[in-house]
C-alpha cells in the first residue's frame, strides 16, 4: 500500500496518562509518519508533557491548541475536519485516547492485516483489534475485551446490531482517509453520540470493517473515564442512563438514516427489508421506536442488549406522548 501513518489523538486535562501513551505511539516497531495531537482546553500540565515528549521524538509530532472544550465526540469531529485536508483517500489513521496504552507491534499488526484486507477489496476500510483491560496502574483485569458480554466478534458487527451498539472501543480504530472523508461528508456530528460510532456505522454500510482478535494495546479504567468498561454505578443512575441512551440510540438510527438517504440503494451491505425500512424511516421518523425495539428484543445476543428493547419501546411511548428527553437529538 502507498500511504502515510497518522496518529490522531485528543487530549483535555490528562496530564497523569498523557506522556506515556504518546511514548508508546511513538515507540511503535513499525513507526508511524505523523502524529497529531489537538488538546482541547486543558489546565493542568498536559501540554507541557506532550511538548517535552513532542521534542524528544524523531516522528513528527503536530501539537494544536483549541480554547475550548466541546466533549470527546465533537472534538474528535473538528480534530478530523482539520486532519482531512492533510491526508489522501489511501492513507491510514490510526485513533488514539490520551490514556490508554499501545503495546510496540501494533502498528505493525495493523497496517499488515489492512493491507491483506485492501488486497481483496479496495474501498473504505476500519480495522480495529482487542485489547487487555488494566487499571490505573496497568495492572491486568481481563486478558480480553470481547467476552461476549456485552460484546463479541465478528458477531456484533452485524449492520443491524451497530445501529443499537457499537461493540468496537475507539482508541483502537485504524481508518482509511476516503472512510474519514465520506463521515465529514455525510455525517452531522452533533447528531452522533460517538465519533468513533459514526466510523463504525459507516464503514459497516459503505465499506469493509474487520477485528483483529489479537490484543495491541491497554485499555485502562480510572475514575476519569468518558466511557469505561467496567464502571459502577447505582441501579436508579443505571436505569436513567439507559433510559437516556436508548432514545439516544433510536435519534442517531434516524439521523444516519436521513444523512445517508441519497446512497441508501447503493449499500453494498443493505437487505430489500433493510433498505424499505430506510425508506419508512425517511417518511415517518417515529418508526425508527417499534423497529429498532424490535430488532433488539429479536436479535440482541444478551439479556442486557434484549432489555434495550424494552427501554427503546418505552421510550417510542414517550416521544408519542411528548415527554421526550431534552437535548436528544430530534
Amino acid at each position: 500500500m502507498n500511504h502515510r501513518v497518522h496518529v490522531l489523538m485528543c487530549c483535555h486535562n490528562g496530564e497523569s496518562f498523557v506522556a506515556e501513551q504518546l511514548q508508546s505511539i511513538l515507540a511503535q516497531r513499525r513507526a508511524v509518519d505523523v502524529v497529531h495531537v489537538h488538546d482541547f482546553a486543558s489546565t493542568d500540565g498536559t501540554l507541557a508533557r506532550l511538548e517535552n515528549a513532542a521534542q524528544a521524538s524523531t516522528v513528527e509530532v503536530h501539537l494544536n491548541r483549541h480554547p475550548d472544550a466541546p466533549g470527546a465526540s465533537l472534538s474528535f469531529f473538528r480534530a478530523l475536519a482539520i486532519l482531512s485536508p492533510l491526508i489522501l483517500d489511501e492513507d491510514v489513521v490510526f485513533l488514539a485516547d490520551q490514556d490508554d496504552v499501545w503495546l510496540p507491534n501494533k502498528t505493525e499488526v495493523v497496517l499488515r492485516e489492512l493491507a491483506r484486507q485492501v488486497q481483496s477489496w479496495p474501498g473504505e476500510h476500519a480495522i480495529f483489534h482487542d485489547v487487555q483491560v488494566v487499571g490505573r496502574g496497568l495492572e491486568l483485569l481481563r486478558a480480553t475485551y470481547y467476552t461476549g458480554d456485552p460484546f463479541a466478534v465478528p458477531r456484533d458487527l452485524d449492520p443491524r446490531l451497530v445501529l443499537l451498539s457499537n461493540p468496537v472501543i475507539g482508541h483502537t480504530l485504524a481508518v482509511t482517509g476516503s472512510l474519514i472523508r465520506r463521515v465529514l461528508r455525510m455525517a452531522r456530528p452533533d447528531r452522533y453520540l460517538m465519533h468513533d460510532w459514526s466510523l463504525v456505522l459507516f464503514a459497516s454500510r459503505f465499506g469493509r470493517i474487520c477485528c483483529i482478535p489479537e490484543a495491541l494495546s491497554l485499555y485502562r479504567q480510572h475514575e476519569a473515564n468518558v466511557l469505561g468498561a467496567y464502571g459502577r454505578r447505582g441501579r436508579l443512575e443505571t436505569v436513567g442512563r439507559i433510559s437516556r441512551f436508548s432514545d439516544e440510540v433510536v435519534q442517531q438510527a434516524i439521523a444516519f438514516i436521513h444523512d445517508t438517504a441519497s446512497d441508501a440503494d447503493r449499500m453494498a451491505h443493505v437487505s430489500p427489508t433493510d433498505r424499505q425500512l430506510f425508506r419508512l424511516a425517511r417518511r415517518f421518523p417515529w418508526i425508527g421506536y417499534p423497529v429498532l425495539a424490535l430488532q433488539a428484543l429479536l436479535l440482541g445476543p444478551t439479556i442486557k442488549r434484549k432489555g434495550l428493547g424494552v427501554f427503546i419501546a418505552l421510550q417510542g411511548v414517550r416521544r408519542s406522548l411528548g415527554l421526550g428527553y431534552k437535548g436528544s437529538r430530534t
